[in-house]
């Protein structure tokens, strides 16, 4: 789905209403099927978070640093740090700890990633609903969806998604309705033409 927001809301605007609507969809004809909604920090909102939870939809979405997030990963870090000072090169670990921001009614589980090396740390901090593994959460399931923004990047760039030259906001909306629907065909034809030159790994360019 291809939703255009004016400049003056934020990327996450209306996200749980879209959820909502593909979730009602989705189960209209699987009515099975796990959702699990994956995003960066935009979607970090607990208007968000707390609609997952009331309609049982899992959720890995990372969370912004702050002072709190890192003094709870204090311990964990120097230890990393001592490791990677004794093996050299770059050492990561996950830790798992409960957290409750000001703005929610109750503690969600937070994973860190604490990544060392020569140059710098890098802690990352992600919620998940889920009680996976702390390396299988962040790398196998957070991180895949970066190759969904690789996703979006072609859509952009080789179908026409970034032409919101118009003055009217229904105007650029159509345009991406209309690189929506020629994405979609292009995935359709990646699906059942898998020769070269349309093998499954075809970019749209």
């Amino acid at each position: 789905m291809s939703y255009l927001r004016t400049s003056d809301y934020s990327d996450s605007h209306h996200s749980w209403a879209i959820l909502a609507l593909l979730m009602r969809f989705i189960h209209q004809y699987w009515p099975d099927t796990r959702i699990v909604l994956r995003g960066d920090s935009h979607f970090c909102r607990p208007r968000m978070l707390s609609w997952c939870d009331r309609h049982h939809v899992d959720y890995i979405v990372g969370i912004g640093k702050n002072r709190r997030l890192l003094k709870e990963v204090d311990v964990p870090m120097m230890l990393v740090r001592k490791t990677q000072w004794q093996v050299g090169g770059k050492v990561a670990e996950t830790f798992r700890f409960p957290y409750q921001a000001h703005s929610w009614k109750y503690p969600r589980w937070v994973v860190a990633r604490i990544e060392e090396s020569e140059q710098r740390s890098n802690p990352r901090f992600i919620i998940s609903s889920r009680y996976d593994d702390g390396f299988k959460l962040f790398y196998e399931q957070y991180c895949a969806w970066g190759d969904m923004e690789n996703r979006i990047k072609g859509q952009q760039l080789s179908l026409f998604a970034d032409r919101t030259s118009s003055t009217h906001w229904w105007a650029n909306q159509w345009r991406l309705i209309l690189s929506g629907f020629a994405y979609t065909l292009f995935e359709r034809l990646r699906t059942y033409l898998k020769k070269p030159p349309f093998s499954a790994c075809a970019q749209a360019t």
